[in-house]
């Protein structure tokens, strides 16, 4: 972000959709949502990918704190048929 002519808004909003993309984002794709040239968006990529990159080799060393986690849940009755019998069965 430094010495860039792109706002800090877009690069902000970058760094969102790239967070919250669960297999990546493409620079085709910014270059759709954030209004720049493509060669603008790879390049933000870049910078944004750079900047996640941790020099330590070691993946959460260290005291590692959750919070906010729910496991489980309502049971959904999965079955199409409440009777309990299988598709096709006869009654």
């Amino acid at each position: 972000m430094h010495r860039s002519k792109v706002p800090l808004q877009k690069w902000v909003i970058a760094i969102y959709l790239m967070s919250t993309s669960l297999k990546g984002v493409s620079s085709m794709k910014l270059h759709r949502d954030l209004g720049v040239t493509q060669k603008t968006a790879w390049m933000m990529a870049q910078k944004i990918r750079e900047g996640w990159i941790d020099g330590d080799d070691e993946k959460m060393s260290g005291s590692v704190e959750v919070d906010e986690t729910y496991l489980g849940g309502l049971v959904i009755r999965t079955s199409l048929y409440p009777s309990g019998r299988k598709r096709g069965a006869a009654p």
